[in-house]
């Protein structure tokens, strides 16, 4: 969603949803602020999210090559076991 201020319209992802009327000229730059903060938090979470997915198919391949090691190990270990006793 994008909101914006375009004259003394409000704008929601293009649409016209309100009209700014007798507002400051600080107010009016302030609110411009908490509307550009938004957006910026918007893609933030996005990128966030994007992070989280990457960290969980990290941790996924760490998993399975732990395994992978694990068999590896217990299998060479069970070689040698067998080699020692004949």
């Amino acid at each position: 969603m994008r909101i914006q201020i375009i004259g003394n319209d409000i704008e929601i992802d293009g649409e016209k949803v309100a009209r700014i009327l007798d507002i400051r000229v600080t107010l009016n730059d302030r609110l411009q602020d908490y509307i550009t903060r938004a957006d910026m938090s918007e893609e933030v979470d996005k990128e966030l999210t994007q992070v989280e997915n990457e960290l969980r198919e990290a941790k996924n391949d760490l998993e399975a090559m732990k395994d992978e090691v694990d068999e590896s190990f217990e299998r060479g270990y069970k070689e040698g076991k067998d080699d020692a006793a004949t």
